[in-house]
């Protein structure tokens, strides 16, 4: 199998099983993280892709942990460890495409919600959106276009 048609489809399994338990129960359990983290590592190993391209990547991901805690996990920790793990399959700049169409899609969900519910919106404010879901959009787009 062709090293980025098999990195892709398990990165594309990971995001649809984060997403799936994030809007289910909104957790991800860790040994997802543990799991997809190891083949996503294995599989950069047999590409024999830099190390250092794996650690440009997981800026993102520190950055949302720090996020995570000076918000006092407004943003989730599990999206931060959702972008660490990411850092194994995809390099800095396909991150930052995902993670940037991921905010834009995020955004006109508020749009939607706030349109849909503005007489009340005491009660958007205290909603919570589930940032894997939109995380795993682009992500597996990339891998079918």
């Amino acid at each position: 199998m062709d090293g980025d048609i098999r990195n892709g489809s398990i990165f594309a399994m990971f995001s649809l099983i984060c997403a799936w338990q994030d809007l289910r129960t909104r957790r991800i359990h860790i040994g997802i993280f543990l799991a997809f983290g190891t083949a996503g590592l294995l599989c950069s190993f047999l590409d024999k892709r830099p190390p250092g391209d794996m650690v440009l990547a997981l800026l993102p991901g520190v950055l949302f942990f720090m996020a995570s805690f000076l918000s006092r996990e407004a943003v989730g920790p599990g999206d931060a460890l959702w972008l660490i793990t990411a850092a194994a399959f995809a390099d800095l700049r396909d991150l930052m495409i995902i993670l940037c169409t991921a905010c834009f899609l995020c955004m006109l969900a508020v749009f939607g919600l706030a349109l849909r519910h503005r007489a009340d919106l005491r009660r958007m404010r205290k909603m919570e959106l589930p940032f894997t879901a939109f995380l795993a959009l682009p992500s597996v787009a990339g891998l079918l276009l």
